[in-house]
């Protein structure tokens, strides 16, 4: 059984702060505890769950996992879901790992401030092979709950770095950078190079780390003709550019 104190950090890991205090956060549903358990067991540190709904001879896990069982009332208190899935992971924060200097290709997201918008970028990143994600200033935190769930177990697998505008170039001086604009050249006759950086802003505002000194290529997703949508929501924009640039990389 969870003790008091344990129910009430879990509680507090619902806020950016507390989780930052703890370096802990919380997945809930069985698809990304099991994601959670099969990426990364060193850092699950515990399994909260209905035991009506789910028991531990139903999971593959070392003792070193704790499992504890909880009832509804404790559950909602817990869930920051509407309907609580009846599991949630308790998870320790990633190890600090430097900067991917020698990536051939990141992401990097500007002022994107919707948690589904960033969890689903993170999923299709990874399916892209899209191993590191830059999350500038004005982002959404990546270990907001909202994220994580769009995420579906994505999270475990790409790395999420915190950085400012003035980095991209010093950390990474020899990748080019693409900036997704819609008054920009056409992405489908753009030839992408062995190492780049492709930068997404929000729908509303754009890229704010943008400069007119820098040498920056702007690339757009031309609409059809027909169409009179007004834009592409941001993450089905990263999905394409992204789409490109992977299909590139395998047929170079």
């Amino acid at each position: 059984m969870l003790s008091k104190n344990q129910i009430k950090i879990i509680r507090l890991l619902q806020t950016k702060k507390h989780r930052q205090k703890y370096q802990k956060f919380t997945v809930e549903g069985e698809k990304i505890v099991r994601e959670a358990l099969m990426e990364c067991p060193e850092r699950l540190e515990g399994i909260i769950v209905n035991p009506a709904i789910y028991r531990r001879e139903d999971f593959s896990i070392s003792d070193r996992i704790a499992w504890w069982e909880t009832d509804e009332t404790i559950m909602k208190e817990l869930s920051t879901l509407q309907t609580p899935p009846g599991i949630i992971g308790l998870v320790s924060w990633p190890a600090e790992e430097r900067m991917p200097s020698e990536a051939s290709w990141l992401l990097y997201v500007d002022g994107l401030r919707d948690p589904g918008n960033l969890g689903t970028i993170l999923r299709t990143a990874d399916w892209f092979g899209f191993r590191d994600v830059l999350l500038g200033p004005g982002t959404v935190d990546w270990s907001n709950p909202k994220v994580l769930q769009a995420s579906m177990g994505s999270i475990f697998r790409v790395r999420c770095h915190a950085v400012q505008p003035d980095e991209l170039s010093r950390i990474w001086p020899d990748h080019q950078r693409f900036a997704a604009d819609m008054e920009g050249m056409d992405c489908r006759g753009v030839r992408w190079p062995e190492k780049g950086i492709l930068m997404m802003g929000s729908e509303s505002h754009g890229i704010h780390a943008l400069s007119s000194r820098e040498q920056v290529t702007h690339v757009a997703i031309k609409r059809n003709p027909g169409s009179r949508a007004e834009s592409l929501n941001v993450a089905t924009a990263a999905g394409i550019l992204m789409s490109q640039i992977a299909y590139r990389l395998v047929n170079s």
